[in-house]
């Protein structure tokens, strides 16, 4: 009886953990993701914020740790991390359901792996290291530079611009430029404005041509901020399709024109000595419309 009484307690006792025991180890697998997420260079301010903001919106310990697994994820492969704990911080801040949330940052994970595929070789490479490095011998980058670099073609890859576009524009670089120094943040604009061009998913090879050219033309990052906009402004002032507006931008570089003055030209609709690059055969300007003079 002594025996069977025993295995009796012994048997609840273990009913009574394998009902309890679900929970704690949860929270305990979330603190590990911290933990982890931490060791591999993950922002810890923002891992612990996600977990707690998480926690406080009614999320259980399984589903904040869906959302952190996709950071501490890219982390420990060495690829950024911190545009997806932001992007899980700014669902939160929308009450934006948990499977929803977890599912749009597993989607983002999977765009900064493919960007780390591109351009981490390409970032490996003497003469792009050259590029963008500011040590005496140039063979280095500074790591923060290089996740600047890496947050922008991964910006391109969420944002779903077509893969030509991408890695057209790293294969150039920096062959086709005149430059031989870069600073990284310009680039990674050259990369942000590549995004709100819509020229990069109908004429990628024109719109490398563009940055490039905009990037030996010294528009630095506020500049390249501004271009898509700008263009977009002339394509309405002066009722001209997308090409034409890019191809004038070009003949305005090559006669010299300040980025400035660019700018300022392409919010005016103005072009000097007529329409941007002259109009495509067979497109007429529609009568009693502004020509953008």
């Amino acid at each position: 009886m002594t025996t069977r009484a025993t295995l009796g307690a012994r048997a609840l006792a273990i009913g009574a953990l394998c009902l309890l025991g679900p929970a704690p180890l949860a929270a305990q697998e979330a603190a590990r993701l911290v933990s982890r997420g931490e060791t591999a260079g993950a922002d810890p301010f923002l891992l612990k914020t996600l977990a707690g903001r998480a926690e406080r919106a009614g999320f259980d310990q399984a589903e904040i740790g869906r959302l952190l697994l996709p950071a501490v994820t890219l982390a420990e492969r060495g690829l950024p991390s911190e545009i997806v704990l932001q992007k899980g911080l700014e669902g939160l801040s929308k009450g934006v359901p948990a499977d929803r949330l977890a599912v749009v940052l597993s989607s983002m994970q999977r765009s900064v792996e493919r960007a780390g595929a591109a351009a981490g070789p390409w970032l490996a490479r003497p003469d792009v290291r050259r590029l963008f490095s500011t040590s005496a011998d140039g063979r280095s980058i500074p790591p923060l530079a290089s996740r600047t670099i890496m947050e922008g073609v991964a910006q391109a890859y969420i944002h779903d611009v077509p893969e030509p576009a991408i890695r057209g524009l790293l294969r150039r670089i920096p062959d086709d430029l005149e430059r031989t120094h870069l600073p990284p943040g310009d680039f990674a604009a050259a990369l942000h404005a590549l995004v709100d061009l819509p020229l990069a998913r109908t004429a990628p090879d024109l719109t490398a041509d563009l940055l490039i050219r905009a990037l030996d033309a010294e528009f630095d990052a506020a500049d390249l901020g501004q271009l898509p906009a700008a263009m977009r402004a002339a394509e309405r002032r002066g009722m001209l399709p997308a090409e034409v507006v890019a191809r004038g931008v070009l003949d305005q570089i090559g006669l010299g024109t300040p980025a400035a003055t660019v700018l300022g030209n392409l919010f005016q609709g103005k072009f000097p000595g007529g329409p941007p690059g002259g109009l495509p055969p067979g497109l007429t300007r529609p009568r009693g419309r502004p020509d953008g003079g």
